[in-house]
């Protein structure tokens, strides 16, 4: 057993479209939690995270339930046969009262 190791692969979702219909966060927002669409470049990054990984061994796939984090894991998913275990302890942290906030507006 000691010789047996574990990789983990840690994936961050691409980027965002703060402009889709119904969202009222401007460009460079907290929106932490909030469920925040990918935005055209940002599917495109998820899918070339799966397919830079595609040669790796991947047994299981863990994934924030936002959409925006789905997505990718679903993309990476596909080449194995799984499906994303959803789990909030990967959702991204409630920004509280920054929410929607730029960082100056923080300050």
């Amino acid at each position: 057993m000691a010789d047996q190791k574990i990789r983990v692969f840690l994936v961050r979702h691409g980027a965002v479209d703060l402009n889709s219909p119904g969202m009222v966060y401007p460009k460079d927002c907290f929106y932490g939690g909030q469920n925040v669409p990918l935005s055209s470049l940002g599917k495109v990054e998820a899918q070339a995270a799966a397919d830079f990984l595609k040669n790796e061994r991947i047994d299981m796939i863990f994934s924030s339930p936002l959409s925006r984090a789905l997505y990718g894991a679903e993309r990476i998913a596909a080449n194995y046969g799984l499906t994303p275990i959803q789990d909030d302890r990967f959702r991204e942290i409630n920004r509280g009262r920054w929410l929607g906030l730029t960082k100056e507006q923080v300050r």
